[in-house]
């Protein structure tokens, strides 16, 4: 007959403590992998938010760069203006021109800069989503793995009690089976 002794007992003991440990283990790791998946998601809204008011302050830098060089060829022009000094002469437009395009250069200048920032912020936001799928991912992996040690751990202590009982339970198998 099959018996149960204690080295069994505490065997199937250690076994459910070992799986149910498993199982809280992995709703552990699940809720932290769920807080790290929001915490990355908002890391990467922010960043996005932080591209558009980059390029935001791009705009406006470039149109304030815009209006100094406004300003400037106004100075200019009423420095020749003050010199007696023809604005439709040759000096005069190119003095003026030179401030004007200098300005220009300045507005693009700073629009560039700004859009290079905003691209930054935008690759950023990019790793923070690409980060926060592999921690999903990586979390699922993690509890089919879980779950397939557990199984493992549970059928490896119904094979191990088989095989110390092996001719009992056959015996008892060759009996039930006769007496149908």
């Amino acid at each position: 007959m099959c018996t149960i002794t204690p080295q069994d007992v505490v065997s199937i003991v250690t076994g459910i403590v070992e799986v149910v440990g498993m199982v809280q283990y992995n709703k552990a790791q699940n809720v932290k992998a769920k807080y790290r998946v929001e915490q990355l998601k908002t890391q990467a809204k922010n960043a996005q938010k932080e591209a558009a008011f980059e390029r935001q302050e791009g705009i406006e830098d470039s149109r304030r760069k815009k209006l100094q060089s406004i300003l400037m060829m106004s100075k200019e022009a009423s420095k020749f203006a003050a010199g007696n000094i023809a604005l439709s002469s040759q000096t005069a437009i190119n003095a003026v021109d030179d401030v004007k395009l200098s300005g220009e250069l300045d507005a693009l200048n700073t629009l560039k800069v700004s859009e290079k920032r905003a691209e930054a912020y935008e690759r950023q936001a990019n790793e923070y989503y690409k980060n926060a799928a592999l921690t999903a991912f990586n979390a699922k992996v993690s509890t089919k793995n879980n779950i397939f040690s557990a199984s493992t751990r549970i059928l490896n202590y119904g094979k191990n009690y088989y095989k110390k009982n092996e001719k009992v339970i056959n015996q008892k198998f060759k009996e039930w089976k006769n007496a149908k």
